[in-house]
């Protein structure tokens, strides 16, 4: 009798168990890239990501604080000099003056608990770009508060690497 009461015991835990939902996990750092690039294309991928970098409420609540902060110093520096252009006069998130983002792709390219890289492909509406590489944006994100953060953006430009990070540092540094 025991023998079978704890038979059904364990039968009933185990049905349990089966139909109990999973914990909930944290987004993967490509979820934040992901979103931005989704509404690009959605938004017909002419305006760009600007709504991302360009508002600065966006940028506190993406931004890793080491990049809010140099991003924060080029803007008052920007301020001081009456400079309207600023450090960052394209669209990292597209690579571009002039973007056209038909669609993407997203690759985690390095992750571990606390940064990744996430590699994003543009497919651009009027064709390949010259350079292959210039496809191609690599975001640098780091774990702050729970969060994927956007420590950096990479690319390149006729196959020459570029860095909002270093494109920042040099425009305080001049």
């Amino acid at each position: 009798m025991r023998r079978s009461w704890l038979v059904v015991l364990l039968a009933g835990l185990s049905s349990l168990a089966a139909g109990a939902p999973a914990p909930p996990q944290p987004a993967g750092p490509e979820a934040l890239v992901t979103a931005v690039y989704r509404r690009i294309v959605a938004d017909g991928g002419e305006a760009g990501g600007q709504f991302f970098w360009g508002d600065p409420k966006v940028r506190g609540k993406s931004f890793s604080r080491e990049l809010l902060d140099l991003w924060e110093r080029a803007a008052e520096l920007q301020d001081k000099n009456d400079d309207g252009v600023g450090a960052v006069d394209w669209d990292p998130v597209t690579a571009s003056q002039d973007p056209m983002v038909k669609s993407f792709t997203t690759k985690v390219e390095r992750s571990d608990a606390t940064s990744a890289t996430v590699a994003v492909t543009l497919v651009d509406g009027r064709g390949r770009r010259a350079v292959a590489a210039d496809e191609v944006v690599r975001w640098d994100l780091v774990r702050e508060s729970g969060a994927w953060k956007v420590g950096d953006i990479r690319g390149s430009v006729d196959g020459k690497p570029w860095s909002v990070r270093a494109s920042l540092k040099a425009y305080i540094d001049q």
